[in-house]
């Protein structure tokens, strides 16, 4: 089935011995309205690249064609520097455990000039950065197209939650022929609940959270999304049977051995990793964040220079860890299966870094249970003296074991990250912990827009942080 206005059958195909045929017209109800919507909108476009972009959108809404959301992507990457942002669409597959089938979402933010000024210095050195990365340019994109990267106040975000960060379009071919946008969802971050800074932290660290987490996970966020999701390249067969790489000449680094495997045509990551493909490509991202975000010179760009360097440091590597411990809240011990991608790469990151502290001489992160405490509880702790020395080579090992397996299409070689995403015994009991000291997840209250349809004047309607607020605001915002 395919979304789209039009309700149609189309042509019946032979796949693998089996008839398919796609049928159109799924959610046609409310993908009419959002055909009218953006028509209302094309009279108020910036330029031609913007109107492309939207009627580019309008007729895949209404025809179903995804070639169609494919060029409306392009022009949205090549829509450099608008003031308004916005996009639309079936776009994240996180959700579905074959990784195939995308979730609806679509946001309309501001820019904020500031925040996207480091941004863009992160962007004019991030081929230098990408260089720091613990592979050969050989597994590494031919060029690297260097992105737009802005960070966004949302004014609405249509969607099952709320991201930090996105890294846009998801489709391979056009991120390697045109290019990717970086956006960094800045007021997200900083409108999330403190008060979860008291959970698995000592007092001083939690204090420090209270003082620079939202700041320090914006070098993360920046990273992750320009480099971690920017970064990396597919070798693959071409559809004339040429490589796009040097063939058995290649050594493999993590084997010492000619590489043997690569995408054939057709395959996509997502088809030959399946269900752990988003999941491990999170991870990856964030590797790449914590690998690179150590250095000085990368710190500066954000404003942390000094002792606010390592404590920008400090608070990113022990916040992975933290939202490890806390995702443990979306694994089904029953089914054996995680909830949440984001969620199973960070605790993946921390059961990485957990095993190596207990390889090296001194622990680099512990956790301690409270037996007393009632319900039990757990203080996740970090020796910041050992990020460098200890941290940093665990993570580029795991860093650059998925990356190849990526790179070269070899599902075998992900078994380690599945393995680092089983919940053992010792972490279920962590798990009740988490789970008998779980807040309410954080909601958020969204303003709304108001047209004066007299003087033709823009007002910003904003609402309470309560639960009648967010009420309220879905009641303005939807009335018609």
């Amino acid at each position: 089935h395919r979304a789209s206005v039009e309700v149609a059958d189309g042509p019946a195909e032979d796949f693998e011995g089996h008839t398919l045929a796609i049928a159109f017209g799924d959610h046609a109800p409310y993908l009419r309205a959002v055909v009218e919507h953006l028509g209302d909108a094309l009279p108020f476009c910036s330029g031609e690249t913007q109107a492309r972009m939207i009627e580019s959108l309008r007729r895949h809404f209404q025809n179903g064609d995804v070639e169609l959301h494919k060029e409306a992507s392009r022009q949205w990457v090549q829509d450099s520097a608008p003031v308004i942002e916005t996009t639309i669409g079936f776009i994240e597959t996180d959700r579905d455990p074959a990784g195939v089938r995308a979730e609806f979402e679509g946001f309309v933010a501001i820019v904020n000039k500031d925040v996207s000024h480091k941004f863009g210095i992160l962007v004019e050195h991030a081929e230098d950065i990408l260089k720091r990365l613990p592979w050969s340019d050989d597994f590494e994109k031919d060029a690297f197209i260097k992105p737009e990267f802005t960070s966004l106040d949302v004014v609405a975000f249509c969607n099952g939650s709320l991201p930090l960060g996105i890294c846009l379009p998801n489709y391979d071919d056009v991120r390697t022929g045109v290019g990717f946008k970086n956006v960094d969802l800045g007021n997200v971050c900083c409108a999330r609940s403190k008060e979860s800074y008291s959970q698995f932290l000592n007092p001083e660290d939690a204090q420090l959270f209270v003082d620079v987490y939202a700041q320090a996970d914006q070098v993360l966020t920046g990273l992750h999304e320009l480099i971690g999701h920017g970064s990396g390249k597919l070798l693959r067969e071409e559809a004339d049977g040429s490589l796009n790489y040097p063939g058995p000449k290649l050594i493999n680094p993590c084997t010492c051995c000619p590489v043997v495997s690569h995408y054939k045509s057709g395959d996509t990551y997502g088809s030959v990793f399946g269900p752990i493909a988003s999941a491990m490509e999170e991870c990856r991202a964030e590797c790449v964040s914590l690998y690179l975000g150590v250095d000085a010179d990368v710190q500066k760009i954000f404003g942390f220079e000094g002792q606010a360097c390592e404590d920008s440091i400090y608070a990113g590597w022990l916040g992975m860890c933290w939202l490890g411990l806390k995702a443990l809240e979306y694994y089904d011990p029953a089914k054996k299966a995680w909830g949440a991608v984001h969620g199973r790469a960070r605790y993946a990151i921390l059961r990485h870094l957990l095993r190596a502290s207990a390889k090296a001489e001194n622990r680099l992160l512990a956790y301690d249970i409270d037996k007393e405490a009632e319900p039990h509880n757990v203080t996740l702790s970090m020796d910041r003296s050992l990020i460098r020395s200890v941290g940093r080579p665990a993570i580029g090992e795991l860093l650059l074991g998925i990356h190849v397996a990526r790179s070269i299409a070899a599902p075998a070689m992900a078994r380690q990250f599945e393995e680092l995403t089983e919940v053992p015994k010792e972490f279920i009991a962590l798990r009740e912990i988490v789970l008998a000291r779980r807040r309410p997840r954080d909601i958020f209250v969204q303003p709304t827009t108001v047209l004066d349809e007299v003087s033709g004047d823009v007002s910003l309607r904003t609402y309470p942080a309560s639960r009648e607020g967010l009420l309220q605001g879905f009641v303005d915002r939807f009335q018609s």
